[in-house]
Parts: structure tokens; sequence; C-alpha cells
């Protein structure tokens, strides 16, 4: 079941990445109107501007992490915890 929630939470941890890089890409091409951001089919705000698309990218960019170091730690607590456990 652990291994259920590690292959969940990488994929939600490539979702957010991938919306990051793609708003990183795309900064530059924005024209005066903004944007609409949608992340899994779900409208994030309103338009968003050409000047807070960076903070918006950035924002998907280090929520990635977060998915990923609860991915680790089940890896960790899985792989090694019966060995941490009996440490006397």
């Amino acid at each position: 079941m652990r291994w259920f929630f590690i292959i969940i939470l990488t994929a939600i941890s490539i979702l957010f990445l991938s919306k990051g890089i793609e708003l990183w890409s795309i900064a530059g091409q924005i024209e005066n109107g903004g944007i609409g951001v949608k992340f899994i089919g779900i409208k994030i705000g309103g338009p968003v501007l050409r000047d807070s698309l960076p903070i918006y990218a950035l924002g998907f960019s280090v929520a990635s992490a977060i998915p990923v170091l609860l991915a680790i730690n089940l890896f960790v607590r899985n792989r090694f915890g019966k060995k941490l456990n009996n440490v006397d």
C-alpha cells in the first residue's frame, strides 16, 4: 500500500513541476490581457498578468518538492524502517 502512495505522490510532483516549467516557458509570450491558469482541469484564479506569472511558476515549482519529499520519506521508512527500529 505504501508503494501506491509513493507512486501517487511522485505523479503529483511531476504534474506540479511540469506546470511550473510550462509557466516559465510561456512567461515572455503573454500579452497585456494575461492568461488563465489551469491545473488538472481546475481554473486557478482569474487572468494572470505577465508580471505575476513568474510567481505562479515559482509556486508550482516549489510545490513539486513537497510530494517528492513525502515520497522519499515513505520510501526510506519502508526500506530501512525495520532496521532503524531494531537498533538498541
